[in-house]
Order: C-alpha cells, then sequence, then structure tokens
C-alpha cells in the first residue's frame, strides 16, 4: 500500500510537473502575444501619429499656398483698380481740359461775334445817316 502510494505520488508528481510546464508554456504563449499585441498598438499609434503630423503638414502646405492666391489675387485686385483710378483721373483732368478750353473758344467766338455785329452795325448805311 505504501508503495502504491509513493508510485502514486510519483505519478501525481509527474503529472503535476508536465501540467505546470504546460501551463508555463500557455503563460509564455500568453506573455508573447500579449508583447505582440502591444507591439502592434505601438506601432499602429506611431503612424496614426505620423499620420496625423502629414496631414497636419499637409494642411498647413495647403492653407498656406491658399494664403499666397488670396494674397496675389488681391495685389492683381488692388492694382488693377488703383490703376483704374489712376486712367479715370487722367480722363477726368482732360475732359476738364477740353471743357475749360471749348468754354474758352466759345467766350472768344461770342465776344467775336459780338464785335463783328458792331462793326456791321457802325459801318451799315443807316448809321452812317444818323451819324451825319
Amino acid at each position: 500500500l505504501v508503495e502504491l502510494r509513493s508510485q502514486k505520488n510519483e505519478d501525481l508528481s509527474e503529472e503535476n510537473k508536465q501540467l505546470q510546464e504546460g501551463l508555463d508554456s500557455c503563460q509564455a504563449a500568453l506573455d508573447a502575444a500579449e508583447i505582440e499585441k502591444l507591439e502592434a498598438e505601438s506601432e499602429k499609434h506611431t503612424a496614426l501619429q505620423q499620420s496625423s503630423s502629414q496631414a497636419a503638414l499637409d494642411r498647413y502646405r495647403l492653407e498656406d499656398k491658399y494664403q499666397k492666391k488670396v494674397d496675389q489675387l488681391r495685389t492683381f485686385l488692388k492694382d488693377t483698380l488703383t490703376k483704374e483710378a489712376e486712367e479715370s483721373h487722367q480722363k477726368d483732368q482732360k475732359a476738364r481740359e477740353q471743357k475749360a478750353k471749348i468754354d474758352h473758344l466759345t467766350k472768344e467766338l461770342q465776344e467775336s461775334q459780338k464785335s463783328k455785329e458792331c462793326i456791321i452795325c457802325m459801318t451799315s448805311p443807316k448809321n452812317q445817316i444818323g451819324r451825319a
């Protein structure tokens, strides 16, 4: 009976040892899987950060490009409006000068017409009779 018990204890001890080895092997596999999972999550997180950084950089570049286009358009519009305003001012100035010239010539023509009428009036036969 003692021998049987001793044999059974040895068998149980051997089975325990095998079970413990199996458990240790499973735990090692579980630990390895957990490590792989953590590494994959870390890589995913790193990739997301890089992707996010790249997206932010792309957005910054796009905004910068857009701002440059807006600035170019503003400059173009400002230059165009300034040029048109200058041209309009020059046309107005020229029109005023031409109007002044026309007014001056009209006045001279009217004075000349009056002088002509006076000369005709004074040299007409009726006035010659009246003077005599």
